[in-house]
């Protein structure tokens, strides 16, 4: 089955949630359904967008649809280079974070959850917003993480984080500023007197983040080919050879955010 990437709150109600599935490889559809399905303008198998609702203790699943791009984005197929990273904007736009398309470069796209959204059964087509941020070319640079920062008389800034290299991207979603590029490091606590409190870890690989009207937190998904490298101190070994996943947070600094 393929697996969630990313959740979102929808701001209008606490008890309704977005999710989004990576590549469908493992249970591809059947013929005549991926017959009905295969002008994805990506992978063979769509991308899915769930809305999901609390109702008492149940958390049920209410409404699903397939994304489509369209093949002017030359979006290809990569094999786990799917949609990592969801948002929740203003005007209920939904933004959308890929991990590389056919020229090696992270998108970000976006959707409008207008009235009667749900209620379609075709294709969600998305968008694409005109942002100004980086786009290396060379792949090392994948969208893993997404958070929507509103800022006062301001269309807000998209926080996004490029996981492969420890870099937190500052979008301006009026599109007027450079992306501000922040390069971040981490520190895993240790637990032995003959360590120090903190060390650097190697590889964090930052998969979430979320924002409480000040600090910014992130959320890594241990890396299984990477995770053993952060092994310091013996008093972490066991975590990191369970895989145990670890949560940070930063404060977020005004010279992050550059208006012009």
């Amino acid at each position: 089955m393929p697996d969630y990437e990313a959740l979102v709150m929808d701001t209008d109600d606490s008890s309704v949630f977005y999710m989004v599935t990576e590549d469908m490889s493992y249970s591809p559809l059947t013929s005549d359904c991926a017959a009905k399905w295969q002008p994805t303008g990506s992978a063979p198998d769509p991308f899915l967008l769930l809305r999901g609702e609390l109702r008492d203790d149940e958390f049920v699943i209410t409404h699903i649809r397939p994304i489509q791009f369209p093949a002017s984005m030359e979006i290809g197929e990569f094999a786990n280079d799917g949609i990592e990273g969801l948002a929740m904007g203003t005007a209920r736009t939904l933004y959308l974070a890929l991990e590389k398309d056919t020229h090696n470069n992270p998108r970000i796209m976006s959707l409008s959850l207008t009235e009667g959204f749900w209620n379609d059964n075709g294709f969600a087509t998305v968008t694409e917003p005109r942002l100004r941020f980086p786009q290396p070319g060379d792949g090392q640079h994948p969208l893993n993480a997404l958070q929507y920062i509103p800022i006062d008389n301001h269309p807000g800034y998209l926080a996004a984080f490029a996981r492969n290299v420890d870099e937190l991207w500052m979008i301006d979603l009026a599109g007027h500023a450079e992306a501000q590029v922040i390069p971040m490091s981490f520190w895993a606590p240790t637990a032995s007197e003959l360590c120090p409190a903190y060390e650097r870890m190697d590889n964090a690989s930052i998969e979430g983040l979320a924002w409480d009207g000040s600090k910014l937190y992130l959320i890594n998904d241990p890396w299984k080919v990477n995770y053993k490298k952060n092994i310091q101190c013996e008093s972490n070994r066991n975590a990191y050879e369970r895989y145990a996943p670890l949560l940070f947070g930063v404060n977020l600094q005004r010279d992050w955010f550059i208006q012009q």
